[in-house]
């Protein structure tokens, strides 16, 4: 995948989970949580991905920003399901994991993208 596709499948999962978000449809656990809950969880994933990009290629890391002008695609469901996976897959801890152990804030939310490709593969969710 080019910088450009990753960019946009982060904004297009964040952008179609606020919108399953604002019609709560979440896991029960999220139900009382602002949206702004789940901007930080991508964000958090977003620089997860970036640090372990960095590792891999064993350069220092630099911010690195989303841009906003990149789209966000509508996904289905199990489009969702794919992308969700996609980020899961993009996340390269073990690499990580050489420089460093993971913080319970990165654990934690590595567990909620877990718990949200297994919410979504529900075909209630549908």
């Amino acid at each position: 995948m080019t910088k450009q596709q990753i960019e946009i499948l982060f904004n297009s999962v964040e952008v179609e989970l606020n919108r399953r978000w604002a019609f709560g449809n979440v896991p029960q656990v999220f139900v009382k949580r602002p949206p702004s809950h789940l901007r930080r969880i991508v964000k958090a994933w977003w620089h997860l991905y970036h640090e372990s990009r960095c590792a891999q290629e064993q350069r220092d890391r630099q911010v690195w920003e989303r841009n906003p002008a990149y789209p966000a695609e509508a996904l289905s469901t199990p489009m969702l399901v794919a992308s969700l996976t996609d980020v899961k897959d993009l996340l390269n801890t073990d690499e990580l994991r050489t420089y460093r152990e993971l913080t319970r804030a990165e654990e934690a939310g590595i567990g909620i993208l877990s718990l949200l490709t297994v919410y979504y593969s529900n075909p209630q969710c549908e």
